[in-house]
């Protein structure tokens, strides 16, 4: 009798295992699943990392060109209006002791005397030790990067002055266009974010893409936003139909209409960013560990980024608080001159009211004297005729 219970209770139980059992092999599954979808996920991150690679390799000889270009025109031009026999360039001017051709040397540069959007990273707002180019060029080298920054205000923490007119690639008139610091020295080891900052930022190398905006969003912006999305995430991780989106984002760029998309580095580029987006294109391990060492190469931007939004809203809040003071004093000399007009309108009222009352007087006491004048004429011509009458009364009584 136990064993047939043991039986039939083992019976019982079997269904329960049976559903555990394959309870059991669903869990492993989603597992397994959710592992294969990590790491689908992970590689669509890797292929994004890659994408600015290639865009990078389509971009770097059109960028170096023009940046040499522009900096040669920009050098020119400040050459040829010296006098003859001027030196043709200059290596003494560094970023300690060069002064800014619009600096004024009785004044540190300030929001209202500088030529830079943002006065407190001028070289002119700490004059202490400088002085203008001795050669003529650097100084003047110096106001034309600021006119020539769509922005009017280049990075000056990323160049070297005294290699301006000597850089062979122009790669240090390159840095001040840069929205971040970059160890590069020219347009090949220069990452994707350096050469579209250049791009976006210098006026003259804007004429060789299509027109760009600084109150817009270009291509270019676009291709620099998503950089930033893919290495300075938390998570290495993209889904497929974002990472297809910022290829063919990058494709774009690269295919600009009025120069790029006839380059024959963008043409190779876009091709490798075709294959890349179909998934036709083997990406090695050692390329994978070197993509991540670019990524953490990028996340010390952040820091940097973090320091530089501090350091603008610390300008921000000095500037309110200027404002506050300045409305302040103006409300105070307003209330001081409200004031003063309203105690000189009370005087004056005070002066008009006593002249009207002594002109009042007067005429009252004039009044009174021409009655009392005539009182006394009329008393005297009555006085007269009584008189008169009295006297002929007399002399009819005689007769």
């Amino acid at each position: 009798m136990i064993e047939m219970s043991i039986i039939l209770h083992y019976k019982d139980i079997i269904p329960f295992i049976n559903i555990f059992l394959f309870r059991l092999t669903c869990f492993e599954n989603a597992i397994m699943e959710s592992e294969e979808l990590d790491k689908d996920l992970f590689k669509n991150w890797v292929r994004g990392s890659k994408g600015l690679e290639y865009l990078q390799e389509g971009l770097q000889e059109f960028v170096g060109e023009k940046v040499l270009q522009c900096r040669d025109n920009t050098l020119q031009k400040i050459l040829s209006a010296l006098p003859s026999g001027s030196p043709q360039q200059c290596n003494q001017c560094t970023e300690n002791n060069l002064s800014p051709e619009h600096f004024n040397s009785t004044k540190a540069c300030n929001r209202r005397t500088c030529r830079q959007k943002t006065s407190n990273n001028c070289f002119g707002s700490r004059p202490v030790g400088r002085r203008k180019c001795p050669d003529g060029i650097c100084s003047k080298f110096y106001d034309a990067i600021i006119d020539e920054h769509a922005f009017e205000d280049p990075l000056w923490k990323n160049t070297d002055p005294s290699t301006w007119c000597s850089d062979p690639h122009g790669w240090s008139y390159a840095k001040c266009f840069q929205t971040t610091k970059d160890p590069g020295t020219s347009a090949q080891d220069t990452d994707a974010a350096g050469l579209l900052s250049i791009i976006i930022n210098n006026k003259s190398i804007q004429n060789f893409v299509t027109r760009i905006n600084p109150h817009t969003r270009s291509s270019f912006h676009t291709a620099r936003d998503i950089r930033n999305k893919i290495l300075h995430s938390s998570k290495l991780e993209i889904d497929e139909t974002t990472v297809c989106s910022y290829l063919d984002a990058f494709i774009v760029v690269l295919q600009d209409p009025k120069c790029l998309i006839n380059e024959e580095a963008s043409k190779k580029a876009v091709h490798k960013l075709t294959q890349l987006k179909n998934n036709t294109i083997h990406i090695s391990q050692g390329d994978t560990v070197s993509l991540l060492e670019n990524r953490n190469k990028a996340l010390t931007e952040l820091d940097e980024r973090t320091a530089k939004s501090l350091r603008k809203l610390d300008e921000k809040a000095l500037v309110v608080q200027k404002e506050v003071k300045n409305v302040a004093l103006a409300a105070k000399r307003t209330v001081s001159m409200k004031k003063r007009v309203a105690i000189s309108k009370i005087n004056t009222a005070e002066k008009q009211a006593k002249q009207k009352i002594d002109d009042d007087i007067f005429e009252i006491e004039k009044s009174v004297k021409m009655a009392k004048n005539s009182i006394v004429r009329e008393k005297g011509s009555a006085s007269s005729a009584v008189h008169t009458k009295g006297l002929q009364s007399r002399e009819m009584k005689g007769k």
